[in-house]
């Protein structure tokens, strides 16, 4: 409103840049682009975990490690070669299950209340600890998608 403009002569745009005015999509256009927005929730788009999802998650990593030491035990207490051989690729199945389980980035997770307990007890040392956990978490999801473990 420089050099004396009165306001009722200015024109102020607040639009979008590059945007056309009076142009609109056809319906075909519209449809097209709601096909490729993700409808999913927030929670699976940005990977984010309620707090049953992650005991459930643990619950199911214990349930593995015991079947896994239970395996270890069998391999160390037999004798014959060829039954340990068998007993050996029974553990390294059990290792490659566990490796890429698909709860083990979720179980790695901190639920809401550990969150808390860290901030208060810790402070900033604790909100270091909470954002450590997603990073192990964020690891863990990267190593299984590009089969990084054995």
């Amino acid at each position: 409103m420089a050099d004396g403009q009165d306001v009722d002569d200015f024109l102020k745009h607040y639009g979008v840049l590059g945007m056309k005015w009076g142009v609109t999509r056809s319906e075909k256009a519209l449809a097209a682009a709601s096909a490729k927005r993700d409808t999913s929730s927030p929670k699976k788009r940005f990977g984010i975990s309620d707090d049953k999802e992650i005991k459930r998650a643990r619950k199911s990593l214990v349930t593995k490690r015991k079947a896994y030491s239970a395996q270890e035990d069998k391999f160390a207490t037999t004798k014959d070669k060829a039954q340990k051989l068998i007993e050996k690729n029974k553990l390294k199945v059990l290792d490659n299950d566990y490796s890429y389980d698909k709860d083990r980035a979720t179980a790695v997770k901190r639920t809401n209340g550990e969150k808390l307990a860290s901030i208060v007890l810790a402070g900033p040392a604790g909100l270091s600890n909470v954002a450590m956990w997603a990073v192990v978490s964020n690891r863990i999801k990267e190593n299984q998608r590009t089969k990084k473990y054995k």
